[in-house]
Formats: structure tokens, C-alpha cells, sequence
């Protein structure tokens, strides 16, 4: 009969598995290699890299401010030019005279949105009101026009804030 019979017991009663000589074997063996790591590790310079995170810093690097007139001889205006490091930009509608009608505004969008001298509001592109402030963050290039509707002339203030890279 072998060391283990079929019950998974030794001759002397206690439990076993098959393999359990080869690991103590195993662990024995080792035990000296242990000894070896004692000493302290050579140092050695390891390179880190950072891995899902942005190099930006929090707050763009770069902020441009321009203002348009817009009026009805202007005809489209580009208010941004496409820019890939764009964090974001900031417009804003501003009345030219005191009193200025609240339904004033500009249209805003794509060139072929923005493709007549003036036109009327509710047509192609985005209407922005007087006094109103929109933050877009993409690299497209934008186009402002007059409306038709308009009765004075509106200033376009734009920010655009960027990045160096």
C-alpha cells in the first residue's frame, strides 16, 4: 500500500492532500533563499509615467479678448477662428445705446449658417440675446451676423482662452 490510501488520510490519521511531501520539499528549499533579501536592494532611478491623466493645467494658459460691431453693413463677422488647443470661449451680446430694444441679439454659427449679410432670426444659426453669455469648448470656427429684426447695432465680445501645446 502507498503512503496515501483513497481516503486522503495518512497511515497516521492525519489529513492529506496529494503534492503535500513536494511542497514542504518546495518551502524547505526556500527558506534559504529568504536569507538573500535581507541586504538592501541596489537603488536604482525608476521611471514613472502617469497614465489617464491630462498635462493641462486647471486654467488655460492663454486668453484673447476681442469685441465686434456688428451692424447691417458688416455682413458675417469671424468671431473665432477653428483652434485645436481652445479650452473654451466666452460670448457675450452687448448693446451699443442705452434703452436698446431687448429683442436685439446676434445670430451666431457656421458659416453657411451665418451666410448673409443680415438675416432674419429663427432661421439658420443660434440667436444669442442681449446681455446673454455662452461658453462653447470646441475647436470650431464661429461666424457672427446682424439680424434683421435688430434696431441698433450689438457689440460681440468674445474670449477665447487656449493652451500652449
Amino acid at each position: 500500500m502507498s503512503e496515501y490510501d483513497d481516503t486522503g488520510y495518512d497511515q497516521t490519521g492525519y489529513e492529506t492532500y496529494p503534492g503535500e511531501g513536494l511542497v514542504r520539499e518546495i518551502i524547505e528549499e526556500g527558506e534559504h533563499l529568504l536569507e538573500d533579501f535581507t541586504e538592501p536592494l541596489n537603488e536604482r532611478p525608476i521611471a514613472v509615467k502617469q497614465i489617464g491623466e491630462s498635462k493641462r493645467s486647471y486654467a488655460a494658459e492663454f486668453g484673447s479678448w476681442i469685441t465686434y460691431t456688428l451692424n447691417a453693413a458688416a455682413g458675417r463677422t469671424q468671431v473665432l477662428k477653428r483652434n485645436p488647443r481652445r479650452d473654451r470661449a466666452t460670448i457675450v451680446v452687448i448693446p451699443t445705446v442705452v434703452a436698446q430694444t431687448a429683442t436685439d441679439g446676434a445670430i451666431v454659427g457656421t458659416m453657411a449658417q451665418c451666410s448673409q449679410t443680415s438675416q432674419p432670426a429663427g432661421g439658420a444659426g443660434g440667436f444669442l440675446p442681449l446681455n446673454e453669455k455662452i461658453v462653447i469648448q470646441n475647436q470650431q470656427e464661429l461666424y457672427a451676423v446682424f439680424p434683421t429684426s435688430n434696431t441698433s447695432p450689438v457689440y460681440v465680445t468674445v474670449l477665447d482662452e487656449t493652451y500652449n501645446e
